[in-house]
Order: C-alpha cells, then sequence, then structure tokens
C-alpha cells in the first residue's frame, strides 16, 4: 500500500535504494586459483554504472 502523496516512481526508487543497502558490495580476491592471474569476485546489487564503478576503480 503506497503512503498518501507518493508517487510509484519514489516508492520504487526508495525500494531500490534500501535493496543497495541491505546488500553492500563485497569483494573477495582469490590468488590460490590460478598462479598466473589475481581472481576478484565482486558482488553487489544490480544498478546501472556497478560494473563502471568497479572497473573505475582498478584504475
Amino acid at each position: 500500500m503506497m503512503a498518501c502523496g507518493s508517487s510509484s516512481t519514489e516508492v520504487e526508487d526508495e525500494y531500490e535504494k534500501l535493496v543497495i543497502r541491505m546488500n553492500p558490495p563485497r569483494v573477495s580476491v582469490d590468488n590460490n586459483s590460478c598462479k598466473k592471474a589475481t581472481l576478484i569476485n565482486v558482488q553487489s546489487a544490480n544498478k546501472p554504472g556497478s560494473l563502471l564503478e568497479v572497473v573505475q576503480s582498478f584504475m
């Protein structure tokens, strides 16, 4: 049920923010699986631009 005066878009935006807060990004680094490379596993909520943020953090 929507609150009075709230549009469905506002409610959806708040829900997306809640999902992101409840699922903060998790990163694991694995140097043991491969002798010639480091595996980095990033888990996060699906949101536009998240892959770009991860790639930019390595530069």
